[in-house]
């Protein structure tokens, strides 16, 4: 599991943080992943505003794709 916490421009931790499956992460070569791609299983990865809604549109996709 990856710990998913989402802070602002100081590093303050807003809201609760979420567990999500190692599973979401993308192979750095697969290119149809924007952001996933570039998660780092082993440490920090730290994601702008920009990044934010193709972040979340990718693990919407994931999410529903992996419930069936």
């Amino acid at each position: 599991m990856i710990r998913v916490v989402i802070e602002d421009e100081r590093g303050t931790v807003i809201g609760k943080g979420v567990d999500v499956s190692t599973n979401v992460i993308a192979h750095p070569d697969d290119l149809r992943f924007k952001c996933l791609r570039f998660v780092d299983p082993y440490g920090d990865t730290v994601f702008n505003r920009v990044q934010l809604v193709p972040l979340l549109e990718t693990y919407v996709c994931l999410e529903s794709s992996t419930r069936y």
